[in-house]
């Protein structure tokens, strides 16, 4: 590989992979970021502190109170800890190195978040959108404003459709696009 070309570090054996690779050539070590040992740890106390509070609600609370919160706090107690110790999958992976690269390898970033976007389970909800939003911003640190502009209004008909809190977000950014694109023109 030339040292022109961006390419992925192996954090064990420092080899260099061509970019697109999700495990190193040359030792087989996954390319590829999982959940962090903080973002576990965050998990694992909302798993708790669920698991707190449905103990006080039981053994303080009125009928009505048992009833209100027990349902969600066992929903943060089991989706806590299955957040803690589930595998991360692998369109979270391509989320995760995709975002690390949108300022210094945007290129990268771009591929990337097709990979995340490619392998979604569910690809009609937020979490599409959310790539295709962060896509779009790799687009812009490219200077590849006429894509940037298609991801960030594929966004904003989704955020209308379903009355996102983002659409005032994304609008901002499909008129810098605009004001781009004008500039160059």
């Amino acid at each position: 590989m030339t040292k022109q070309t961006k390419c992925i570090i192996c954090r064990k054996c420092n080899s260099e992979n061509e970019a697109n690779l999700e495990k190193c050539q040359k030792c087989g070590q996954d390319l590829l970021p999982g959940r962090s040992i903080g973002t576990r740890l965050l998990f694992l106390v909302v798993a708790l502190g669920s698991a707190g509070l449905l103990i006080v609600a039981f053994t303080m609370g009125t009928i009505v109170a048992k009833a209100i919160f027990t349902i969600p706090l066992l929903g943060g107690f089991f989706g806590g800890l299955a957040l803690t110790f589930s595998k991360t999958s692998v369109s979270d992976k391509y989320k995760l190195r995709g975002e690390k690269y949108i300022k210094s390898f945007p290129a990268q970033a771009v591929t990337d978040f097709n990979k995340a976007i490619e392998n979604l389970s569910d690809s009609k909800g937020d979490s599409k959108y959310e790539l295709i939003d962060k896509r779009g911003d790799a687009y812009k640190e490219l200077a590849d404003f006429s894509n940037a502009l298609k991801d960030f209004e594929e966004c904003e008909q989704h955020y209308k459709i379903n009355k996102s809190n983002e659409l005032g977000k994304i609008v901002i950014k499909i008129e810098q696009m605009k004001a781009k694109l004008a500039q160059n023109n």
